[in-house]
């Protein structure tokens, strides 16, 4: 339900298919390299991941800084990883591009039309504090939200209230 949400859309796009007998395969790339993508998956995909990435109970941010207070460098790790799925699930929507999945995914990331303020270093940043012990990465990680959410904002995706 959230991150990696249109993986394997990406996938199909970018297979060479062994053997495809009725073209079954060939009619789906068509299809999906002939429709743009729909508002609604824009939509949908923002629906599902936002609210799972902080400002609620049981976000992953709340779940990392209970990691953090049991010094628990697995479960930060984990749900470190889980929260920059979303955030680039959100950012692949976006700008209506299929989610590529998670290998060299910030390099793919940085050739998208648009992206947040800041969002290489953030990432890295991200990246190089899900084991820390030193600060709680969670910090971190709703300042990138803010961010987003402001990104997502100034594309029209997002209504005022959402970051006031």
């Amino acid at each position: 339900a959230v991150g990696y949400s249109t993986c394997l859309c990406h996938s199909v796009l970018q297979a060479t298919p062994a053997f495809d007998r009725r073209g079954w395969f060939q009619t789906l790339q068509d299809r999906l390299k002939s429709t743009p993508y729909p508002d609604r998956l824009v939509e949908g995909v923002i629906k599902m991941n936002l609210p799972v990435l902080g400002g609620t109970i049981h976000s992953y941010e709340q779940q990392i800084r209970s990691a953090f207070r049991r010094r628990d460098r697995v479960s930060l790790n984990h749900r470190t990883a889980a929260w920059l799925a979303s955030y680039f699930d959100l950012l692949f929507a976006a700008n209506r591009r299929f989610n590529p999945g998670e290998k060299r995914l910030l390099a793919q990331a940085q050739a998208l039309p648009t992206t947040p303020e800041w969002m290489a270093a953030d990432v890295e940043a991200a990246c190089t504090g899900a084991c820390s012990l030193e600060s709680c990465v969670a910090d971190h990680l709703e300042a990138m939200r803010t961010r987003l959410e402001y990104y997502l904002q100034a594309q029209g995706l997002l209504s005022q209230q959402v970051t006031s």
